[in-house]
């Protein structure tokens, strides 16, 4: 096994080099649901280039119901429940 890619600047592992070494693909997704980040495996699994992903949502790329996008929407809507129980954040 190879060593964990480490940050130029010594600080310690760099977290985008890291997904990018991994065998299984990663998709990183903001609140929109729109994809922020894709490892080389994703691209793959994808068959397209991170900068042809970059922007799109997940619904551009799986059927609405498949398993896989049936996980994608369950984690979003327990975000979003969660992020209700909260409240608004408080303004002081």
């Amino acid at each position: 096994m190879s060593a964990a890619p480490a940050r130029e600047d010594g600080a310690g592992l760099d977290p985008a080099l890291l997904l990018a070494a991994l065998p299984d693909p990663v998709i990183a997704v903001d609140r929109r649901g729109a994809i922020r980040f894709v490892n080389p495996a994703a691209e793959q699994f994808l068959g397209h280039s991170a900068a042809a992903l970059r922007g799109a949502t997940l619904a551009d790329f799986f059927v609405a119901d498949s398993p896989l996008f049936g996980l994608v929407e369950a984690a979003f809507n327990l975000r979003a429940r969660a992020a209700h129980k909260r409240g608004p954040p408080a303004r002081l």
